[in-house]
């Protein structure tokens, strides 16, 4: 098994997946015992296992930093940046980095995540370390 198998399964499984939804809440008033909850992005389980999955084959990947791995091939920490990668001439690695800086993004701006999945990004990426792992 290669060391990044535990992720080709998601190329499948969010082909038709509604990634997730917005929550807001419009159960809650305001009140003291009722306080609203700030609208939240609610992912599905295919993406929280995607996210579980990503983080632990970057932990056993022993890269450290994403971001470092990321500018050794001119790549940025950025959206357009990272979007503009050209998948075929990164090595498999760099491809795990973007898949990975992906992932802490939603951490920081809640939603990035759900534009890299909806555009297509992450299949797009996901496809690419599994051509990588086949050569």
């Amino acid at each position: 098994m290669g060391k990044y198998d535990i992720l080709f399964k998601y190329i499948d499984l969010l082909a038709d997946d509604a990634f997730g939804e917005l929550f807001i809440d419009k159960k809650n008033d305001a009140s003291e015992k009722r306080r609203i909850r700030l609208p939240y992005i609610r992912y599905t389980q295919a993406v929280n296992d995607f996210i579980r999955d990503i983080h632990l084959c970057w932990e056993k990947s022993g890269l450290g930093d994403y971001v470092r791995v990321l500018n050794s091939h001119g790549i940025e920490w950025s959206g357009e940046s990272m979007k503009n990668a050209d998948v075929d001439s990164l090595p498999a690695d760099t491809i795990l980095a973007l898949l990975f800086g992906a992932v802490r993004a939603e951490r920081f701006n809640e939603g990035v995540l759900m534009g890299f999945l909806k555009n297509g990004y992450i299949q797009k990426w996901l496809s690419g370390l599994k051509r990588k792992g086949e050569e």
